[in-house]
């Protein structure tokens, strides 16, 4: 099904916005009910301030790790949903949201910058505040003429939230600030990218990969494409791409031939997939493959040599406790076949969780990965992907295949 949406871009302060979706500035709506998290646990536990030592740690392919804040002081008590972009080479922006814990009326969106030359985050700043309204799922984006987009939703809970987006406009000034355009809300029907970076094609036609929470007992999802071929000031939607309701937060590729492929977060176990034409409107019947997916977030990236990397949690236990293990897979045809080659992280049996994964390929090379750490913190990961591919090449390492 295709729905065209939005004739023009509409630029509203952020007030108006909430206004907007039906949600008050006023006191009094503060006390509503709010979204509790999917996960329902705390970041008071008492295990998660004891040292872990990294699970890649001395492993070749690791160029560097770092936690975000590290040393500065945690801002906020909880810290989520990463993003990242190479704003120009070697310059980086991180984005996520933070506040009390997922879905309270205080969380924000954070932004920090990161140079290869110093090897060091800058200190955090709310870039856009919550004004007792949470928001959700940062996604940056940096359009092929060169503007970066800051993606965002907000509402009371992901059944309700309206997609937003915003343009830094000076996203790497002197005095390591960045400039913003005004906020836009997105057409009503356009969420943005769920949780997943758009992909945008070679003729420049922009494919957001987007997902619908139903409200109700029966917590129906479906994925969904936005397209926009004017640098989103008009949408079009291609869906809905469904698998019993259980697949939500799609991360889109292009494969060898040029075709529009997804992987998806799935309630079924085990980690979707589907393919589309060269222009993402139509879509297969999503397919389950056969690496774990504990109902939490992935993402994944072709890389300059055509090889697909994969950044998901492998684990089939359920909660936290299946976002205990984070892993790296690497594809060479298209995600026909998967091969995991390295963890980044393993709880070992603590309820420790690392979820959440972004993933790009800067422009010298490297992976780069940002994923929540422990809700505690955010941690960047930088990995050269020559080396992991090569360590693995004759180790024996199994593949995972699609099950349908």
């Amino acid at each position: 099904m295709m729905v065209t949406i939005g004739k023009r871009r509409v630029f509203i302060t952020l007030a108006l916005l909430l206004s907007s979706t039906g949600c008050s500035l006023s006191a009094s709506h503060k006390e509503l009910p709010t979204w509790q998290g999917e996960t329902h646990a705390t970041v008071e536990r008492a295990d998660q301030d004891k040292p872990a030592r990294s699970a890649i740690a001395g492993h070749p392919a690791l160029v560097r790790e770092m936690l975000i804040m590290g040393s500065n002081k945690r801002p906020r008590p909880s810290h989520h949903a990463s993003t990242i972009v190479e704003a120009t080479p070697g310059k980086f922006l991180a984005s996520w949201f933070a506040g009390t814990f997922e879905g309270k009326p205080d969380v924000g969106i954070w932004l920090s910058h990161y140079d290869n030359e110093t090897t060091d985050w800058s200190k955090p700043e709310e870039v856009v505040a919550p004004h007792g309204i949470p928001t959700w799922n940062p996604v940056l984006f940096k359009l092929q003429r060169g503007q970066i987009l800051l993606f965002y939703k907000i509402g009371r809970s992901p059944t309700s939230w309206r997609g937003t987006s915003d343009e830094i406009v000076e996203p790497y000034n002197h005095d390591h600030g960045q400039t913003f355009g005004p906020p836009e809300l997105l057409p009503t029907g356009i969420i943005g990218p769920a949780k997943n970076k758009p992909l945008q094609l070679k003729e420049g036609t922009l494919l957001s990969p987007s997902s619908v929470e139903k409200p109700g007992s029966l917590k129906e999802w479906s994925c969904y494409v936005e397209a926009s071929k004017d640098n989103g000031y008009t949408w079009k939607k291609y869906g809905p791409i469904e698998l019993d309701g259980k697949v939500i937060q799609p991360a889109l590729y292009l494969d060898d031939e040029d075709k529009v492929r997804m992987v998806m977060r799935s309630r079924k176990r085990y980690m979707a997939s589907s393919t589309s034409d060269k222009r993402g409107e139509q879509w297969t019947r999503p397919r389950l493959t056969s690496l774990p997916c504990p109902n939490t977030g992935l993402d994944a990236v072709r890389l300059a040599d055509a090889h697909i990397l994969l950044v998901y949690s492998h684990s089939f236990k359920t909660g936290v406790a299946g976002r205990g293990v984070l892993a790296v897979g690497i594809s060479s045809d298209d995600g026909e076949t998967w091969m995991k080659v390295l963890t980044l992280e393993d709880s070992g049996g603590r309820v420790l969780e690392y979820s959440y994964p972004a993933v790009i390929q800067a422009e010298d090379g490297m992976v780069h990965i940002t994923y929540t750490w422990r809700r505690h913190d955010i941690k960047h990961v930088i990995l050269d992907p020559s080396k992991f591919r090569s360590t693995n090449a004759s180790a024996g390492v199994p593949k995972f295949r699609l099950r349908e």
